[in-house]
């Protein structure tokens, strides 16, 4: 079904996974971190506001399809481990309707919706549909990739929010003073929000299917079952609170499909260690931001946190490959590498195959 570049990428991963050992490092080259193929992502010019769901869902999905597919000629040359994989994403606002039914405000590139809970007297009447209008227009764009799709992309479902993330979207900023006023009324929202994650995957995975005996997400393939989650809201709390509110969620979706793709940002320094403990993982990304420290520049301290037991995926320059190399053979690593040139790409994939950290696959 997968032409060969898919399947050598995927035969990496298998290896990557399949041996718990240090002196493993992937490396993917970032599709948006130079302008030539990026370009290619632009939706030829249209912007998220401008499309009409869900008349639009056959152009948008060929234009996704068609922006992969220069993505992929740009990089042809760059033997990095980039799994092309297309996941339709329609911006914050639409994944917290898709729970909730609100209205959707879109942007150029994002979209938004307002705080939609109505208040702790009416927890017991929460609910929510797997066939509202945001599942459908949703479970669309996965039908039609899924007609559409050929042997150059694999098709991942969505980058979920994680239970506390999805709360932070329905309840708004208020859900930073209902850790302490109202405990026990989160706490059972965020179950509720779990297994709404799980029946929203499961529905989307019944449409998609699993890719070479695993899935696919954020340019990645794993083994096994699992989904994208991510615990963003998480990070602007205490260790302790994500320890009591956001872990037992998240840990009922991982337990059910058996593992995962936790993303969150340095921001969260205070609770990497915590998320490191949750079982059934696929990996962690460590994201780098503005204005916060660089995970790059602090392996030596997350390696007392992963070892080479949990794979660790952070975004970084060649420079900083170059001059880190040998803290990353202590891992297993995932870079996402930023580049300003496919020449760039090229030769980071080729000095990583060097230093013997890489599969020769």
């Amino acid at each position: 079904m997968y032409n060969d570049r898919i399947l050598k990428r995927i035969d990496r991963y298998c290896k990557f996974f399949d041996r718990e050992e240090s002196n493993q490092v992937m490396v993917c080259v970032s599709p948006y971190t130079f302008e030539k193929a990026f370009e290619g992502f632009k939706g030829k010019g249209k912007k998220l506001n401008e499309w009409n769901f869900p008349n639009d869902i056959d152009d948008y999905i060929s234009c996704c399809i068609a922006s992969m597919k220069h993505y992929l000629d740009v990089t042809n040359d760059i033997d990095d481990d980039y799994v092309p994989n297309i996941s339709p994403f329609l911006g914050v606002g639409f994944l917290g309707a898709m729970l909730t039914d609100e209205d959707v405000v879109f942007t150029e590139d994002t979209s938004w919706s307002h705080a939609a809970f109505k208040g702790w007297s009416k927890l017991q009447d929460f609910s929510y549909s797997l066939d509202n209008k945001y599942q459908q227009i949703m479970q669309g764009l996965f039908r039609e990739l899924k007609s559409k799709q050929d042997e150059s992309f694999t098709i991942g479902t969505l980058s979920h929010f994680a239970p506390i993330d999805m709360a932070n979207a329905i309840l708004g900023n208020q859900l930073f003073y209902d850790y302490y006023d109202h405990p026990e009324q989160l706490k059972y929202l965020l179950d509720k929000i779990a297994d709404y994650t799980i029946n929203c995957e499961e529905r989307l995975k019944a449409i998609t299917g699993y890719v070479q005996d695993g899935y696919t997400t954020a340019s990645m393939w794993f083994p096994g079952k699992g989904l994208f989650m991510s615990e963003d809201a998480a990070d602007l709390g205490s260790s302790e609170l994500y320890r009591e509110f956001a872990m037992p969620a998240t840990q009922k979706i991982l337990n059910h499909f058996g593992g995962g793709y936790i993303h969150h940002h340095a921001k969260g320094w205070q609770i990497h260690k915590d998320i490191t403990e949750l079982d059934s993982m696929s990996a962690v990304e460590f994201s780098w931001d503005p204005n916060c420290l660089r995970p790059v520049d602090h392996l030596e301290e997350l390696y007392n946190y992963h070892g080479h037991t949990i794979p660790l995926q952070i975004r970084c320059t060649p420079e900083d490959v170059y001059k880190n190399i040998d803290i990353m053979r202590k891992f297993r690593l995932i870079i996402m590498l930023n580049v300003e040139s496919v020449k760039e790409g090229i030769e980071v994939a080729q000095f990583l195959k060097n230093e013997g950290v890489r599969s020769k696959t």
